[in-house]
């Protein structure tokens, strides 16, 4: 209700959401307003719910809270003037399954290395190295975002466990400004004091 009172008597001719529930909001103001509506969906919002447990398919308020966030996702994706994905493959499910007539941008989550200089980090790199007391010539593993509750830490550490098996000198290394969710992973020990 803030949102829409703060943003009634306002000239807005787009609103940018990023993820469903903004989204659910920007469609209201779409509707009352007639903006331009910018859905940045980002993933698969409610599918995401149902993987780290927040919504239980097998109680009835579960599948009834499932049915109601599908509909309005559908509402959603099907009248934004524009639709942000992360990936190829997310376009063509979305194309696949929806009647779309806005456009579909693909904003990957990964850097343009032409646009950076690789000899500039070069020393930038070995004073990490040094820092961080690594062997001569080290593989390093990097786990760069965050580290909170619906993100799959055994499955991470899993992977590197086996790739350290087979990879000698390799190092996992995990950049995140979840400090308490990183410190609550405890169970890992063995992995983070190696």
């Amino acid at each position: 209700l803030l949102i829409l009172k703060k943003t009634f008597y306002k000239k807005i001719k787009i609103i940018h959401c990023r993820g469903l529930y903004p989204a659910i909001l920007g469609l209201i103001l779409k509707k009352l307003k007639k903006t331009k509506l910018i859905y940045d969906m980002r993933g698969f919002g409610v599918e995401e719910k149902i993987d780290n447990k927040a919504i239980n398919l097998n109680s009835f308020f579960g599948k009834a809270l499932f049915r109601i966030l599908k509909y309005l996702e559908k509402k959603v994706i099907m009248t934004s003037d524009e639709i942000v994905v992360l990936t190829n493959r997310a376009k063509q499910h979305l194309q696949k399954n929806y009647i779309i007539k806005s456009e579909i941008t693909v904003i990957p989550c990964s850097v343009n290395y032409d646009k950076f200089d690789s000899d500039k980090y070069k020393n930038l790199k070995l004073k990490l190295h040094r820092r961080l007391k690594l062997t001569e010539n080290p593989k390093i593993l990097i786990y760069i975002g965050s580290f909170g509750e619906y993100y799959l830490h055994e499955d991470i550490f899993n992977i590197f466990e086996k790739l350290n098996e087979n990879i000698s000198n390799l190092y996992f290394l995990i950049v995140t400004n979840d400090k308490k969710s990183f410190q609550s992973i405890t169970k890992y020990n063995r992995l983070i004091n190696k």
